[in-house]
């Protein structure tokens, strides 16, 4: 019994505390192409062709053959292995690599700039004037911002694995939200009007796993807890894991019952009889543990099983 409880509370361990992060490769620059994967109002960032001699000019790619004076032989050419050949390749294509790239970025443009600006603005008068709550789509982005909980004084926590269901608000001005991850491509490469590749891409939140889909080509489901202050984000992380802890730990008592009774009804053997009882009293010793454990809890905090 001992052993299954160990086992029990190392799967949990390895569920709550799994990296966090996507089973998806955002790295492909294709993923950003289809318009449905950029962020609404999204912004180009122009890429121009290098095409001016002051650009090339410096860029050398080896050393040049000599050229012998006039009235004089050219010097014998110097004879390379297949060895060595190959390494004054990867020299000269890594010099290459390294100095000459075809397309520069132009920066954004005043447009571009100017309308991120403006998003910006338009997000923080928002939150001024009330409009943009915490826990509520953001009028200007669409999503959910944690800027306009901070802006508001509240803490927000993001965690990868559902502790516990949805709660508006616990008494005390603490919130589990439910929220949808996903991510978009904010700012664009282009050139000549065509997609190359996604310069800067942003995290987005939605209530719904429809909404996130929208401008995301993967989403994840998360919890926000919202409080007040950190203090509050720790009364509800103890307060979940300790609903967890004694449904396991009921579930178990449960099972172990069941299983001491039935021994203790069809063995005809009196050690294994002893033994089942122990195992009663043992489970008996742990629910009344869980009992005070609740008593204290409920004395520091009366409103913590509300």
């Amino acid at each position: 019994m001992k052993k299954f409880a160990l086992l029990t509370l190392f799967a949990y361990l390895s569920i709550a505390f799994a990296p966090l992060g996507f089973a998806f490769d955002f790295s492909d620059p294709n993923i950003w192409k289809d318009d449905s994967n950029k962020c609404p109002g999204y912004v180009e960032n122009k890429l121009e062709l290098i095409t001016t001699d002051e650009d090339t000019d410096e860029i050398e790619f080896g050393d040049a053959p000599e050229e012998a004076p006039e009235g004089e032989e050219a010097p014998p050419e110097e004879e390379l292995t297949d060895e060595e050949l190959e390494a004054r390749r990867d020299e000269i294509d890594e010099d290459y690599n390294n100095n000459f790239t075809p397309y520069k970025e132009s920066g954004l443009t005043d447009e571009a700039e100017n309308k991120l600006e403006l998003r910006d603005n338009k997000m923080a008068a928002n939150r001024d004037e009330g409009k943009s709550i915490c826990g509520e789509a953001n009028n200007t982005t669409e999503y959910l911002e944690k800027g306009d909980c901070t802006a508001s004084g509240a803490v927000v926590t993001e965690i990868s694995e559902i502790i516990g269901p949805a709660i508006e608000d616990d008494g005390e001005g603490n919130q589990i939200i439910d929220v949808y991850k996903g991510i978009c491509c904010l700012i664009v490469n282009t050139k000549d009007g065509e997609y190359q590749s996604c310069k800067e891409k942003r995290s987005t939140y939605s209530l719904t796993k429809d909404l996130c889909e929208e401008f995301s080509p993967f989403c994840e489901k998360r919890q926000w807890i919202i409080s007040k202050s950190g203090v509050g984000i720790i009364k509800v992380y103890v307060k979940q894991l300790y609903i967890w802890a004694a449904g396991t730990i009921g579930l178990i008592s449960v099972v172990t019952l069941v299983i001491s009774g039935i021994q203790i009804s069809v063995s005809g053997v009196s050690g294994d009889i002893t033994a089942a009882k122990d195992r009663i009293m043992k489970v008996f010793v742990g629910l009344i543990l869980l009992f005070f454990s609740g008593i204290i809890l409920y004395t520091i905090n009366p409103t913590f099983f509300s």
